[in-house]
């Protein structure tokens, strides 16, 4: 078939020759790249000069490819020439180059006689697979293109430098890509990439930050579950969804070196996606966003997979997720706020378009909890966990919180249960809110340990709860009972929210709740997750007022 339609081209080619004007030659050609032995794809936009091949050649004319690898060009001539067309792997979009005097890649057709008033066909060129400076060329032509038509804005110019470095790396206006034979990059690569160099002309640089453990990062790498911070999280995961959103494909995001996030010394391999990015490890389920290491992270506003699978359940229709937007709403939050991280991207998307409750799933999902979300996350099918040894402030507590929710527009009062009545089903599924510290409530034993509360507690002398690097200490054997402490952790475990509110005695638990059952501290502590709070009696009643409890820790 499409040796018939060359036929053919030529065929009319051949009948239009006559018609060329006289004073006038056409020269045509087209240019493609093998992708793989059996794929091809358009040399598109690529500048390509005529020149005459003489004793000092002479440039003729300038012209770019077409959608479809075409070119064309129109020149005056009275008599003949011997010309050739040199294909640049430049164009407006990128311009991919090696050495150190960033010489750019090209391709010289034959020389053939262009006769005045004729058509002269200087072949159809098909680049070979090693020349992989091609695949880079279009890959980010590709991008481009699908920007364009989406939102209708074009970046200038990217520098491809092919070979160069050891990883695929992009410095803003620059990308540069290893020798593919040391190191295998592809299309969503160079996605990733572009993606990168997008960002940076839409903001004017990038969000700060970096990725420095060096068990989550090691030897300068990061990987797609790496925990870092917000700001690079954000970044990376922006790319990470760009090259999956170009194809419309969450494979090109896929990954399976998980790390050891159980702690049993074992590397972790399962195959996930962009997607789908949930696997096994220890008998437990765990997702991008608890990270590569043992003690499993819960912050996901840190972990760029996390971000990157939030941008592409809001994007994609091809799921169960509860927003399809598309991609302009998306590049909407970006070029008109720059947002810095994650949360920030949240807080300009609720104010701008609302869908509250359906952007707080998909964040939830992806480890994204933050008090800002309390009445959408426990919305309905919630339950509290007060224990069986429960002070009956610990009930009261409980209840605070609920009347909170109410006020702040919840469907029902989550339903006020103890650990003894929980039904088995209700222990592993719906969502939990523990009031109570661990010596009274097992159930706030259980997700302490897996989200990394611990304490640390000397009998009548010293009580001090850690979370995520922080911690908080009572003087236990002079300052109590008129001063106490207390958590506050919103999180997720297994698409599960859990809410904890406890404190070294009755009043520091009190405390959170009473601090929780004010829907406008969620709103001033949006972008939190986990607060330490302490309560001083400053009256001397023995009692917990709202203006005896102060934030000293934010999460």
């Amino acid at each position: 078939m499409g040796l018939l339609l060359l036929l053919l081209s030529l065929s009319i080619v051949s009948g239009m020759a006559e018609e060329t004007p006289s004073g006038i030659a056409r020269v045509y050609g087209r240019a493609r790249y093998w992708e793989s032995s059996v794929e091809t794809g358009y040399i598109r936009y690529a500048r390509v000069e005529l020149w005459e091949d003489t004793y000092i050649d002479k440039l003729l004319a300038i012209t770019n490819t077409d959608l479809e690898g075409y070119y064309e060009f129109n020149i005056s001539l009275t008599g003949s020439k011997n010309v050739y067309a040199k294909i640049n792997c430049e164009s407006f979009v990128a311009v991919v180059t090696y050495g150190l005097f960033d010489s750019k890649y090209s391709y010289q057709t034959s020389t053939q006689t262009a006769l005045e008033g004729k058509t002269t066909f200087l072949g159809e060129y098909y680049a070979p697979i090693q020349e992989v400076w091609w695949h880079a060329f279009d890959y980010a032509t590709q991008e481009h293109i699908w920007i364009r038509d989406q939102v209708n804005w074009i970046r200038p110019q990217v520098q491809i430098k092919y070979p160069s470095g050891n990883h695929p790396t992009s410095y803003g206006d620059v990308i540069e890509l290893p020798d593919i034979k040391n190191y295998p990059w592809g299309r969503a690569t160079v996605y990733h990439e572009y993606a990168h160099c997008v960002m940076y002309t839409l903001y004017g640089g990038f969000p700060p930050g970096s990725c420095s453990d060096t068990c989550e990062c090691p030897q300068g790498k990061h990987y797609i579950n790496s925990v870092a911070d917000s700001g690079f999280a954000f970044k990376e995961g922006w790319a990470e969804f760009m090259q999956c959103a170009v194809d419309g494909d969450p494979l090109n995001a896929y990954f399976s070196n998980l790390g050891d996030v159980d702690g049993d010394g074992t590397q972790n391999y399962s195959p996930t996606t962009i997607e789908d990015n949930r696997y096994v490890a220890g008998g437990r389920t765990y997702k991008w966003y608890h990270g590569r290491c043992f003690s499993p992270n819960h912050d996901g506003n840190c972990v760029e997979g996390a971000a990157a699978g939030i941008l592409w359940d809001m994007f994609d229709p091809a799921n169960d997720d509860r927003l399809s937007m598309g991609f302009y709403p998306i590049w909407y939050i970006l070029s008109t706020y720059e947002p810095q991280s994650m949360t920030a991207f949240w807080d300009h998307w609720v104010n701008t378009y609302g869908q509250k409750k359906e952007l707080c799933a998909i964040y939830s999902d992806h480890g994204i909890t933050t008090l800002g979300m309390t009445e959408s996350l426990f919305y309905n099918y919630s339950f509290f966990v007060a224990g069986d040894r429960a002070y009956c402030t610990d009930v009261l507590g409980s209840a605070k919180i609920a009347f909170g929710l109410a006020k702040g527009g919840a469907y029902e009062n989550p339903e006020g249960r103890t650990d003894v009545i929980l039904t088995s089903a209700e222990h592993g599924s719906g969502n939990l809110m523990p009031v109570g510290g661990p010596a009274v409530n097992p159930v706030a034993t259980k997700f302490d340990e897996y989200m990394g509360i611990t304490y640390t507690h000397i009998e009548n002398s010293y009580f001090a709860i850690h979370c995520e690097g922080y911690t908080i200490a009572l003087d236990v054997a002079n300052t109590y009972p008129y001063e106490d402490i207390c958590i506050i952790y919103v999180g997720e475990d297994n698409s599960r929210n859990i809410l904890q509110v406890w404190g070294y005695g009755w009043r520091g638990t009190y405390a959170g709740s009473v601090f929780m059952g004010n829907p406008q501290n969620w709103q001033v502590y949006s972008n939190c997750h986990m607060l330490m709070l302490r309560w001083r009696d400053f009256n001397g009643d023995g009692l917990v007022q709202v203006n005896e409890i102060s934030v000293e820790t934010v999460k």
